[in-house]
Parts: C-alpha cells; structure tokens; sequence
C-alpha cells in the first residue's frame, strides 16, 4: 500500500481534510517527528499547540495550553484513561472553540491513531510517515540522553541508567506493532 508507513521507507507525510474545523491532528509513531511538525506552526501566532503526551503522561514537551486543558480534564474525571480519549477530545475541541475561536487549534501525539475513529476526526489530519526503523532509532536516542540528563542531574544512579538504557530498547520495540495500527488507520482514513 502505497500510503502506509514503510518499515524502512521514509515518505511524505499523508494530508487529508476530512472537516472545515480549525484543528489540524498530527499522528505518526513515537520519534517521526510530531513535535517537531507541529511546532512549526509556533511562527504563526494563530495557533495553539497541544501534545497529546502531556495530558496522558509525559510533560517534557509541555506547552500553556496542554497544562490548562488537562487541570480541565483531570476537574471533570480525575484520572485520565485513555479508553475514553475520543470524549477527551471533543471536549478538548468544544473548549478550545468556546476560549479561543480565533485560532487554529494543533494537536499532536499518537493517541489520536490509537485511540480515535477516522470517522470523528474534525479538521485535517496528517500523518507523519517516516519510516518505523527511523522512528525506532530517534525514540531510542532521545529516551537514553533524557535518563543520560536525569543521571546528570542526580535524580537516578549510574546503575539506574544502565538498567535504563537496556529497557527503553525493549520498550520502543513495541512501535513495530503500533506500525501496523497506524496502517490501519491510514486505511480507513482513505475510506471516508
């Protein structure tokens, strides 16, 4: 298939509108580059952008309006399960509408082709398709210098690190099977 995501094969990135609403959703797996595509629209102050990562974990690539909406999300359910990320995210359109209807709204992370229907999605979408073996690499590397930072820093042992290294291995190992979801995904986005 020719708009899949290429085990070894980086690719252009899949575009497609599927709604006239001011969201633009960038999905791909962990290291293609999400952060990075979306923080070019930060030239352009009409835009607002939310990493997915920071309301459902990670807050290293935090931004003011991710922090906001996820004290919003966390004051009407408490913990966040990503089993219901599809309400999640219409509330998270419904606010970003209602506080700031002069903007585009950009989100980005994976849990948009893991856990949303293309069938719901509002706006456009764009997949980032570079390759699942680049992805894995630039994943790997960027998880051993944050533990590398976080040794620096004291917050973990030199045995903690090394423990560390050989795990985050194991761990992105898993984006092979995400290749897979996110080809489904692709699929069924060509559909609507």
């Amino acid at each position: 298939m020719k708009n899949t995501i290429s085990l070894f094969q980086n690719k252009p990135n899949y575009i497609k509108k599927v709604s006239d609403d001011p969201i633009i959703n960038i999905t791909g797996l962990v290291g293609s580059g999400k952060t990075t595509l979306a923080n070019t629209y930060r030239e352009s102050d009409r835009y607002l952008i939310v990493s997915l990562d920071t309301l459902f974990g990670s807050t290293r690539n935090s931004t003011t309006y991710s922090i906001e909406l996820r004290k919003m999300l966390e004051a009407k359910y408490g913990s966040l399960d990503l089993d219901h990320f599809e309400e999640y995210y219409f509330m998270i359109i419904s606010y970003f509408l209602e506080h700031y209807p002069d903007y585009h709204l950009v989100l980005e992370g994976p849990q948009i082709h893991q856990n949303l229907m293309p069938l719901n999605l509002k706006g456009t979408i764009i997949v980032v398709r570079t390759s699942g073996w680049t992805s894995f690499r630039r994943a790997v590397k960027r998880d051993i210098e944050y533990q590398k930072h976080r040794l620096e820093m004291k917050e973990i042992t030199k045995k903690q690190y090394q423990k560390e290294k050989k795990y985050v291995k194991k761990k992105r190992f898993h984006q092979m099977h995400d290749r897979k979801r996110i080809n489904l995904f692709i699929k069924k986005l060509q559909a609507l």
